[in-house]
Parts: C-alpha cells; structure tokens; sequence
C-alpha cells in the first residue's frame, strides 16, 4: 500500500491512519497499546462496519470518540479474535460466530482477557462484547461491502474482495511470532500461500497495520526457518540463537521465548 496515500490524525493515545482504496476508506487505529492493537475501519458512502475493538479504557473512549465525530454510520462491529470493546458503540449490532464466541467468552481469548487484566491492572478493560448477529453462511454484506468469512479451529478470518485485501489475526513482517508446533508453523505457511496465490494486495491484522504480499512472503521465509532451526537446535537456546542469528531486527523477543518454550516442552 501506498503508505503517501495515508492520511494521519494523532489521537492522546492513539493515530488514525486514512486512505481511499476508491470507493471504500480504510481507517486503521493504531492503539499504541502494551500489545500493539490495531482496529479497523470500513466506510462505504458513510456507512461502516469496525472490525474488532480497542481492549484498553483510553484507546475505547478516544476510539468511541473519533467514530461518533466521524458522523459514520455504524452498520455492525465484526468480532473475530478479540470479543472486547463491550462498553464502546452502543446499540451497534456485533457480528461473530458462535465457534469465535466460544473463543472469546470461555476458550483461550477469554483466558488471555484475564492474564491482561492481571497484567495491566485497571488501565484493561475486560468488559467483552455480547454477540448480538451470529454470521450464518460464508458471507454477507455490512455497510454495502461484501465479505466473506472463513472459520478456523480459534475464530475467523475476512475476505473483503472489493479491494482485494484479507483480515487475519497476525502477521508482522518483522515481528517474532507465537508458534506452538511445526504443524501449527505448516498450517499458517499454507494460509499465507493461499494469500499469495489469490493475489490480495493488503493483508489487514489486529496487532499491525496492513502489510503487502512482499511481507507474506517474508513471513513465510520466517517460519520456515523457524522449522528449520527447531531441527538443528537440541535445546531452546541453541533454537533462539539459530532464529536471532537470521533474523536480529526482529521485534517481540519475548513472542519468541514463548515458541522456544512450546517447541521445547519437557
């Protein structure tokens, strides 16, 4: 993406990324949150649908603020990953399906609400989401833009053909990332080289602003190698130095420590 073609508007915590992609305006709010959070924006003849919700109190009001300022007309708020945002836009439908649901109200998203609220104490906001539209079939249209939803063994991911982009949790070209298994590191390199071979200009994530198929195909590169050392290395340690040897501007070491620790169990 053309990063000219952006448009920026500091918030106090936050910025607000604009562009027109013709015919459709992509916001993106950067939180600047401890994990990076990013929502975004769809506007369509000022209508629009949010995919998911800030998860910190002063990025949910600024956010709430800047869409009631946008004079928008909140059709829907899609919660796939993260099913926060529960005090933010209401009477605004919430559009998920019940497997995500599951995830965030009972299943890992929901124990990952509670470590951060241990973490990050009342500055978090655990206050989630209720469901009010279950997405039934494999699309719909929100706001007059088609999407179509692809489920996963967590939530789901978004396909939004009219300007050729897919919403996924994570990507983060430069970024280490959380893998539990080399089955898990084989799963995600088939849903990147399914993104490439559709030929998706913009890939849009929750923790990253959107990223272009040269990042895809990075990321692919990273997790491949992320096999390879995990077949080199007899230990954790000796697996973190393979990694941080091919990759040393890589942020989020800690994400690494976590794959070291999966990989390495026992």
């Amino acid at each position: 993406m053309n990063q000219q073609g952006y448009k920026t508007q500091k918030l106090a915590a936050g910025e607000v990324d604009s562009c027109d992609l013709g015919g459709v305006i992509l916001h993106v709010y950067k939180t600047h949150d401890p994990m990076n959070d990013v929502c975004l924006i769809l506007e369509k003849r000022k209508k629009a649908v949010v995919i998911e919700a800030p998860c910190f109190h002063s990025n949910l009001t600024e956010f709430d603020r800047y869409l009631g300022e946008s004079q928008l007309d909140i059709e829907g708020m899609i919660l796939a990953y993260h099913m926060t945002g529960g005090g933010i836009l209401k009477g605004v439908k919430r559009y998920s399906t019940k497997n995500a649901e599951d995830y965030g109200w009972r299943g890992r998203g929901k124990s990952a609400v509670k470590s951060f609220t241990k973490t990050f104490g009342a500055a978090f906001d655990p206050a989630l989401s209720r469901v009010t539209d279950y997405i039934e079939g494999n699309s719909a249209v929100i706001a007059g833009i088609t999407m179509n939803f692809e489920g996963n063994s967590d939530a789901f991911d978004i396909e939004i053909p009219e300007i050729k982009a897919k919403y996924i949790h994570m990507l983060g070209h430069d970024v280490h990332s959380i893998i539990e298994s080399t089955v898990q590191a084989d799963l995600e390199i088939a849903k990147l080289q399914e993104c490439v071979k559709k030929g998706y200009d913009l890939i849009f994530t929750s923790h990253y602003p959107p990223e272009t198929p040269r990042d895809v195909q990075e990321k692919i590169r990273y997790l491949e190698q992320i096999k390879n050392a995990f077949r080199a290395a007899k230990s954790a340690r000796e697996f973190k130095q393979l990694v941080k040897k091919e990759f040393p501007a890589y942020a989020g070491e800690n994400y690494l420590d976590i794959t070291a620790q999966n990989l390495y169990r026992g």
